[in-house]
């Protein structure tokens, strides 16, 4: 079937009527992510393509959902309105273990061609934070007459072995100090294992980025959710 917005789903497999089961797979193809983007646990405007292969079982009594295997998103942009903040040409992500509502193990991201635009305002608020967080209350509040429940955002539990971040650029800007300092950092390469959300546990992460004006910059270290990043 078509998808809204473009793009195609197709599902093939085997429907048990008596049991109510579904086992098969999943193929999707430029499917736009505009129609999820109010069950995403975030402020931003999400923009993108997805593509997926998986295979996929379905129990509806109790309710059960597991998928395994590869998935791929194009043209990402994280916005503020119509300013975009992130970006990238492509995230492909394999080795897919997941279980429904919000579990997942993840084998390797990678992030191919991404910017960002690192913000800090002359008061200190850091816009891509707050866009990248809940909802607010209220808002929430006004969406009580849904009769389908939705995840927890909390209850979210995703491991991942490996990330990846390739040919990434970003442009840094410091409002707080007079007049406002810029930094614009190219060939962005990241790769960091380990990692957990929510952080549990440390991850290790090798960094490497061309500086203005010429010369490179590298560190390694470890992150942990309990003391911050040592490098």
């Amino acid at each position: 079937m078509p998808s809204p917005g473009g793009g195609s789903v197709r599902v093939e497999g085997q429907l048990g009527v008596g049991s109510r089961s579904l086992d098969g797979k999943l193929v999707a193809s430029g499917v736009d992510v505009a129609p999820i983007r109010p069950y995403l646990p975030v402020r931003a405007r999400i923009a993108g393509k997805a593509g997926a292969e998986l295979t996929v079982k379905v129990a509806l009594e109790p309710l059960a959902v597991a998928a395994q295997g590869k998935a791929d998103l194009q043209d990402l942009a994280v916005a503020d309105g119509d300013r975009p903040l992130v970006t990238a040409a492509r995230i492909e992500t394999t080795g897919i273990d997941y279980a429904w509502p919000a579990t997942a193990k993840i084998d390797r991201i990678e992030i191919q061609k991404p910017t960002a635009v690192l913000e800090r305002r002359a008061d200190g608020t850091l816009p891509l934070g707050a866009l990248l967080g809940p909802p607010g209350v209220a808002a929430r509040d006004t969406a009580r007459q849904a009769v389908v429940p939705r995840p927890n955002p909390a209850a979210i539990d995703v491991v991942v072995r490996e990330v990846v971040v390739a040919g990434g650029s970003a442009v840094i800007v410091d409002g707080v100090v007079s007049p406002p300092a810029r930094a614009e950092l190219g060939d962005l390469r990241l790769t960091a294992k380990d990692v957990t959300w929510p952080a549990r546990g440390p991850a290790s992460i090798q960094l490497n980025a061309a500086l203005p004006g010429g010369g490179t910059a590298s560190a390694e270290g470890a992150s942990a959710p309990t003391r911050g990043a040592s490098i």
